[in-house]
C-alpha cells in the first residue's frame, strides 16, 4: 500500500492535500476518507496514492470511508475537466457530484478548561464582572454553561445538548472559545442513511395522467415501436437507435415543434437501451416536472427508475444514488445534478428544453448541465439528445455547423394545428379606451367565451408580486433593497416588500422612508395582482395562481397541475413555470401580458429567451382536440423577436436569423468562447495568458474548443 495520498477537500482553494495512509487503512482511488483540516473533520476524494514524500508534515487520514470507489475513473476525468473548466476547486465539484451529506454527520463537542474552572469559581465568589462588555444576562449564560459543563466531569458534551440543556446562543460559545473557558472538538462521524422505504414519489401517478398520455404509456410499455409514431417521430427514433448501437459518441439535436410528440421518442429510444442492457440518463430542467416524468417512466420501466433531484431529502437522494450505483436502477430522471448519476455503461443521455437557464449552476460549480452532459457523453462513447422547441443559439449553431446531427419534427401530432396567434397592441388600447389596462378587452371577450364553453385558460404575466415598483409622489423616489438598491417588489399577501435578488425582505412603508410623505403610489403589475384582477372580472370562475410565491415544493406544483389537468380549474395565471413542457389538453387559449417587457432587460440574451418563452407558452395551447388560440399583449410591434414569435408556424430559424451576426460582432456566445479580466492582471483566452494586457485593447480570441476530435463549442459565459 503506498504511503501517502491526495485527497480533494471541499473547500474554495485549487490544490489538493497530502495525507499519511495508516498501516491499517486501504484507501481506494475515488473513494472517500475521513481526513483532519485545520480544527475540524471533512470527507474527501482521494485522487492520487502515491510514496512521495511531501517537504512538510503530514497528517494521517482518520477513516477510510469507502471500501470501492464511489467515483469510477471516467467521473473523475469529469470532474477534472470541470475543475479545469470552470476554474472551479477540484474538492468542491467532487461534492457537488456526490448527493451523500446523509452518510456523514457533522457534530461539535465542548469540554470546560481550568480556565473556566476557575472563572466559575471567581464568579461564585464575587459575581459578575463589572468591567465585562457581556450584559448581566449574557453573563448569567455563560455561568450557566460553565457550570453544566462541572457537571459532566472533564467529559465532552455535545453541542446540540449543551444548547439543548442551557438555551445559549452560538455567538455565547464562540465568545467563551476565544475566553479560553471552553475548548471545542471536532467529533464528525460518518452514519447509516440507509432506508428500506421507497420513494413515494414513483409510485402516485394518479392524476398525473390524461387519457391520451395513458395511452402513450401504455402503449410504449407494451412494445415501443408498434406505436402509431408520425414519420418524422420514426426518423427520430430510427436515427438515435442506430447511433446507440455503434457505441460511439454522436451528438444529436431534436429540435421538434410544440406539440409534436418529442416526450414518445424519448420513451421509446430510452426502452431499447434498457432492453440492451445499458443505461440512460434524462435531464429535465424544473424541480416541478420531475415527479410527472418519472411518472411516466415508472409505468414503463418499473422500479427500473431513480429520481435525483434537490427537492429530495439528504437521505431519499442518498438511497436513489445507491440504487443507481448497484445497478438496481439503469434508468435516471432528474434535474441539472441528475448528470452526475454513477450509471453503468451510460448508453444515452437526453436533455429535455435544452435551452433552459435553470441548467445553469448559480453556485460554485457554476456548471452548465447542457455542457457537461455533451463532455460525458464524449467521454463514455455515448449518444447526447438535445432536445427543444425554441434551441439555445449555441447548440443551433452547433447543429447548422454539423457538428451535432440535426433531427427536426416540424409538425404535431396526430396533424393538429399549431395555436392561431393574435397581438394586441397595447398602445391602441390605450388610445381607444382613454385608461391604462392590464387585461385588453380583445383578451377580456376570448377568456370569457373560453369559460362559457367550459374550456380552459392559461394567463401568462413573468413577473411575480403584486406591484414591481413602489414610488413616492413628493420626491420621486423609489424604495429599494439595502444590499443590492434593486427596487423591491411589493407582495400583497405576505404583506411585505421583498427583494427578488438576495431575498431581503421589509415592511409596506405607510410613508416615503426619504422624505416620510404619505403620498406612497403602488406602481406595475405583477401575477400576484393579475390574479386579483381576473378574480373581479371572472368571479364564477376557478382561479389558481402558479408561481414561487405559491409553489414551496414539488407536491404544491404537482397538486395545481393535477387539478388543471382533472378540469376542476377554469384558468391558471402564472410565470414562467406555466409555460414549460405541460401537456394539458383542455387549455385552448393561451394570454400573455406584458409579451414585450423582458426585451429590455441588460442581458445580450434578451431577445432570444424572450422569443423561447413566447413560444413555449404559445404550445400550451390547442394539444388536445380543439384547436388553439393566443393573445399576445404588447407595447411595441418593432421587435424582430415579438414579430417572429407570434408567426402562426412560431419558425425558429426566423426568430433567429439576426442574432448571430451582433454576437459575432461583439465575440458573444454563441459566436465565440471567450472570457475577459480586465483588472489590469491580465487576459485568459483559448487556454493562454496573456499578462499585461490594458483594459481598452481590443481582441477576438479564437472559440475555445473543448471536444478535439469533434470540434464542438461548449460555451459558457461567466
Amino acid at each position: 500500500m503506498p504511503e501517502f495520498c491526495d485527497v480533494a477537500v471541499p473547500v474554495p482553494l485549487d490544490m489538493v492535500f497530502t495525507y499519511r495512509v495508516p498501516a491499517d487503512a486501504a484507501p481506494v482511488v475515488g473513494g472517500r476518507v475521513l481526513v483532519p483540516f485545520r480544527q475540524q473533520r471533512m470527507t474527501g476524494i482521494v485522487v492520487e496514492l502515491h510514496d512521495r514524500k511531501p517537504a512538510v508534515l503530514t497528517k494521517n487520514i482518520i477513516s477510510v470511508l469507502d471500501p470501492a470507489p464511489v467515483l469510477d475513473d471516467l467521473l473523475l476525468r469529469l470532474a477534472r475537466w470541470i475543475a479545469g473548466y470552470y476554474l472551479a476547486p477540484l474538492g468542491e465539484v467532487c461534492r457537488t457530484m456526490l448527493p451523500l451529506m446523509a452518510e456523514f454527520k457533522r457534530t461539535i463537542g465542548y469540554r470546560i478548561t481550568e480556565h473556566g474552572q476557575s472563572a466559575l469559581h471567581l464568579a461564585g465568589m464575587s459575581g459578575s464582572s463589572a468591567r465585562s462588555q457581556r450584559t448581566p444576562e449574557e453573563q448569567m449564560l455563560e455561568f450557566q454553561v460553565l457550570d453544566y459543563m462541572t457537571g459532566a466531569d472533564g467529559d465532552l458534551v455535545r453541542e446540540q445538548t449543551l444548547r439543548s440543556a442551557t438555551k445559549v446562543p452560538r455567538r455565547i460559545l464562540d465568545g467563551m472559545i476565544r475566553k479560553k473557558w471552553l475548548s471545542r472538538e471536532d467529533i464528525s462521524a460518518p452514519q447509516d442513511a440507509k432506508r428500506t422505504i421507497k420513494v413515494a414519489l414513483l409510485k402516485s401517478v394518479e392524476g398525473k395522467l390524461n387519457d391520451n398520455q395513458r395511452t402513450l404509456i401504455e402503449a410504449l410499455a407494451a412494445s415501443p415501436f408498434d406505436f402509431d409514431f408520425t414519420d418524422a417521430q420514426n426518423h427520430a427514433l430510427q436515427r438515435m437507435r442506430e447511433a446507440v448501437e455503434t457505441r460511439k459518441f454522436s451528438g444529436m439535436l431534436l429540435h421538434g415543434v410544440t406539440g409534436s410528440g418529442k416526450t414518445a421518442v424519448y420513451l421509446a429510444v430510452m426502452r431499447a437501451v434498457l432492453d440492451a442492457g445499458r443505461s440512460a440518463i434524462l435531464l429535465v430542467p424544473e424541480i416541478g416536472l420531475t415527479p410527472a416524468v418519472a411518472a411516466d417512466l415508472h409505468q414503463i420501466f418499473g422500479d427500473e427508475v431513480a429520481i435525483l433531484h434537490s427537492a429530495l431529502s439528504d437521505r431519499e437522494r442518498a438511497e436513489q444514488w445507491h440504487r443507481i450505483k448497484r445497478r438496481d436502477a439503469r434508468i435516471v430522471v432528474g434535474t441539472r445534478s441528475a448528470v452526475f448519476a454513477p450509471v453503468d455503461d451510460l448508453a444515452l443521455l437526453i436533455v429535455d428544453e435544452e435551452h433552459d437557464s435553470s441548467y445553469k449552476q448559480e453556485e460554485t460549480p457554476r456548471y452548465h448541465a447542457r455542457d457537461i452532459a455533451v463532455m460525458r457523453a464524449k467521454m463514455s462513447n455515448a449518444v447526447v439528445v438535445l432536445g427543444s422547441a425554441t434551441p439555445s443559439l449555441e447548440s443551433y449553431f452547433n447543429a447548422k455547423k454539423n457538428k451535432y446531427a440535426l433531427i427536426e419534427i416540424p409538425d404535431r401530432v396526430e396533424k393538429r394545428p399549431l395555436p392561431e396567434v393574435e397581438i394586441v397592441d397595447m398602445r391602441m388600447e390605450f388610445q381607444e379606451t382613454g385608461h391604462e389596462q392590464v387585461i385588453s378587452r380583445k383578451l377580456s371577450e376570448e377568456i370569457a367565451a373560453r369559460l362559457q364553453r367550459r374550456e380552459q385558460v392559461m394567463v401568462l404575466l413573468n413577473r411575480r408580486g403584486y406591484s414591481p415598483v413602489v414610488l413616492c409622489r413628493t420626491c420621486g423616489k423609489k424604495l429599494e433593497c439595502s444590499n443590492c438598491a434593486i427596487a423591491l417588489t411589493h407582495h400583497k399577501r405576505e404583506h411585505k416588500m421583498v427583494c427578488h435578488y438576495c431575498g431581503y425582505t421589509a415592511p409596506v412603508p405607510k410613508a416615503c422612508v426619504h422624505c416620510g410623505s404619505e403620498y406612497v403610489y403602488f406602481l406595475g403589475t405583477g401575477s400576484e395582482k393579475l390574479e386579483e384582477l381576473l378574480h373581479g372580472m371572472f368571479p364564477q370562475a376557478r382561479i389558481a395562481r402558479l408561481d414561487r410565491d405559491t409553489v414551496r415544493g414539488h407536491q404544491d406544483f404537482e397538486r395545481t397541475l393535477s387539478a388543471l389537468n382533472e378540469g376542476e380549474l377554469d384558468l391558471l395565471v402564472g410565470t414562467q413555470m406555466i409555460a414549460k413542457g405541460h401537456d394539458i389538453h383542455g387549455v385552448t387559449l393561451v394570454g400573455v401580458v406584458g409579451a414585450d417587457v423582458a426585451l429590455g432587460l441588460p442581458d445580450f440574451r434578451a431577445a432570444e429567451r424572450t422569443f423561447q418563452l413566447l413560444t413555449q407558452v404559445a404550445g400550451r395551447a390547442g394539444r388536445g382536440q380543439t384547436p388553439g388560440k393566443v393573445i399576445t399583449q404588447c407595447s411595441t410591434l418593432r421587435s424582430t423577436t415579438s414579430s417572429a414569435s407570434t408567426r402562426r408556424n412560431s419558425s425558429f430559424a426566423a426568430g433567429c436569423t439576426t442574432r448571430p451576426t451582433p454576437r459575432w460582432r461583439m465575440c458573444w456566445s454563441a459566436a465565440i468562447n471567450s472570457m475577459k479580466f480586465l483588472n489590469g492582471l491580465g487576459c485568459w483566452a483559448n487556454g493562454s495568458i496573456r499578462r499585461g494586457m490594458k483594459p481598452c485593447e481590443s481582441w477576438a480570441p479564437r472559440p475555445r474548443r473543448s471536444c478535439a476530435s469533434s470540434g464542438i463549442i461548449v460555451t459558457t459565459l461567466f
